[in-house]
């Protein structure tokens, strides 16, 4: 029976390291040719041997990675939780809360000033 190669698998971290080794590119780019069949993961994985590779590239997309590059990406966890705050908050009070109502002067049920709904969405144009 052949293996199902998925983040679990023993063999993962040697599989995502010449996945990554085959699609490099000029400094820290990766090469992708974006292709749903997964042209460099089913050379890696033939080369690995033993794997059932069509069952594996559904474990793949199930989990996000629909192109080669998107397996290293998506599917491929991180060893340790990102810490740019950018992409992870560490709690609600790192995140400033930014709504609509911010930004048009009112809401849906109170547009402010005018006499229709339609009235605080059309700009002034000095009628």
């Amino acid at each position: 029976m052949k293996d199902l190669m998925t983040s679990e698998h023993p063999d993962w971290r040697k599989f995502i390291d010449r996945l990554e080794e085959e699609l490099s590119g000029p400094g820290d780019s990766l090469n992708c040719p974006h292709d749903e069949s997964f042209p460099v993961a089913r050379k890696v994985l033939e080369a690995m041997g033993n794997f059932d590779i069509e069952e594996s590239f559904s474990y793949f997309q199930e989990n996000g990675g629909y192109c080669d590059c998107e397996i290293v990406f998506n599917v491929d966890l991180p060893d340790e939780p990102l810490s740019n705050d950018l992409f992870l908050a560490d709690d609600a009070d790192d995140v400033d809360d930014v709504h609509a109502d911010d930004f048009s002067g009112g809401s849906m049920d109170d547009p402010g000033p005018g006499d229709e709904i339609g009235d605080w969405a059309r700009p002034d144009w000095g009628d």
